[in-house]
C-alpha cells in the first residue's frame, strides 16, 4: 500500500478512536441514571476485559516474551492508578452530568503530564507552558459561563483529580510499558480495574441484574467499544502514523464528547463556555506539536492516550 494510503488509513482509525472515546462521555452520564459509579465501571471494565481476550489471543507469540513477575506488578500498579483516576472521573460525571464539560475538563491530563514529568526528572518546553496557559484560560470560561450556576462544583474538582491520576497513570506506563507487552500491561490493569470496582461496589448499594440490564447500553458502548474496539483501532493507527498528527487526532476526543452531548443529550452551553472549550482545544494541541530539536520531523514513537 502507498505511503499516503498507509498513513490515510490510520488517521481514519485514530479519528474513528477519538469518536468512540468522545461520545463515550455520553454513555458514561446516560449509565449514571441507572447505576452508581462503581457498578457501573465494574460491569464496563469487566466487558472491556472480555473484549480484549480475542485481541490478545491473536498477537500470541508477536508481542515480548511473556515475564509473569514483571507483567502481573506493572499491571497492577497500572491498575490502581486507573481505578483511582476512572473512579474520580466516574463520580465527577455524575455530580456534573455534562458530557462535554467532562470531556474537556478529563483532557487537561495532557496537559499535565510534561509538568508532573518534572518530579521524574523530565524536561518541560516551553510551549508546554503556552498550552497550559491557554488551556486556563479555556477551563476558567468554561468553568464561569455567566450564569448563576456558574463556578467549579463538585463534579468538576472530581474530573479534575481523575485527569491528574490519569496523567500520572501515563507517566508510569511510559516507564514500564517497553519492559512487558503492552497488550498484556492493557488487560491486566482493566481487569485489575474492574475487580476493584466490584469489590467497591456492595460500598454504595451493590448491583442487581435489573440494573445491568437497564443500563446495557451505555455499559457495552463504554466497555466493549470504548475499550476492545477503540484499544485496538488506536494500535492499528499508531502504527501508520508518526507521533505529532497521531497524538493531534486523538485530542479530537474533547471535541466529539461536546458534539455527543449536544446532539444525543441536548447538552447546551453558553458561547462563553464553547470559546472555553475551543481554548482548552488548543491548548491541547499546542501540548502535543513536536519539538523538532529531539525528536526529528517524522519521530516515530507513539503518544501517550487514554482513553475516556
Amino acid at each position: 500500500m502507498p505511503l499516503v494510503h498507509t498513513k490515510l488509513v490510520g488517521a481514519s482509525a485514530l479519528l474513528l478512536t477519538a469518536f468512540i472515546w468522545g461520545t463515550s462521555f455520553v454513555s458514561q452520564v446516560a449509565g449514571m441514571d441507572s447505576l452508581s459509579p462503581f457498578a457501573f465501571n465494574a460491569v464496563r471494565f469487566t466487558f472491556g476485559a472480555v473484549s480484549l481476550l480475542p485481541v490478545v489471543l491473536l498477537r500470541r507469540g508477536s508481542g515480548r516474551a511473556f515475564d509473569a513477575k514483571k507483567t502481573f506488578g506493572f499491571g497492577l500498579l497500572c491498575g490502581c492508578l486507573l481505578f483511582i483516576a476512572s473512579t474520580l472521573q466516574q463520580y465527577g460525571v455524575l455530580y456534573g452530568m455534562n458530557a462535554g464539560r467532562a470531556g474537556f475538563i478529563t483532557g487537561l491530563y495532557i496537559i499535565l503530564v510534561p509538568f508532573l514529568g518534572i518530579f521524574v526528572g523530565k524536561k518541560t518546553r516551553v510551549i508546554s507552558f503556552v498550552a497550559a496557559g491557554v488551556s486556563l484560560v479555556g477551563l476558567y470560561l468554561l468553568c464561569f459561563a455567566g450564569s448563576e450556576s456558574a463556578g467549579i462544583g463538585l463534579g468538576d474538582v472530581l474530573l479534575l483529580g481523575g485527569a491528574i491520576f490519569f496523567a500520572i497513570h501515563i507517566l508510569v506506563v511510559e516507564r514500564v510499558g517497553t519492559l512487558i507487552d503492552p497488550m498484556h500491561l492493557s488487560i491486566i490493569q482493566i481487569s485489575t480495574v474492574a475487580l476493584l470496582s466490584w469489590a467497591c461496589t456492595p460500598l454504595t448499594g451493590g448491583l442487581s441484574l435489573g440494573e445491568v440490564w437497564s443500563g446495557i447500553g451505555p455499559i457495552l458502548y463504554s466497555g466493549i467499544l470504548s475499550t476492545g474496539v477503540a484499544y485496538t483501532l488506536q494500535i492499528f493507527g499508531q502504527n501508520r502514523m508518526d507521533a505529532a498528527p497521531a497524538s493531534i487526532i486523538m485530542s479530537l476526543e474533547s471535541f466529539f464528547s461536546v458534539v455527543g452531548g449536544a446532539v444525543i443529550l441536548h447538552e447546551s452551553m453558553t458561547l462563553q463556555a464553547y470559546i472555553g472549550c475551543g481554548l482548552m482545544l488548543a491548548g491541547t494541541i499546542l501540548a502535543q506539536l513536536p519539538d523538532r530539536r529531539l525528536h526529528g520531523a517524522n519521530s516515530s514513537t507513539p503518544p501517550d492516550t487514554v482513553g475516556a
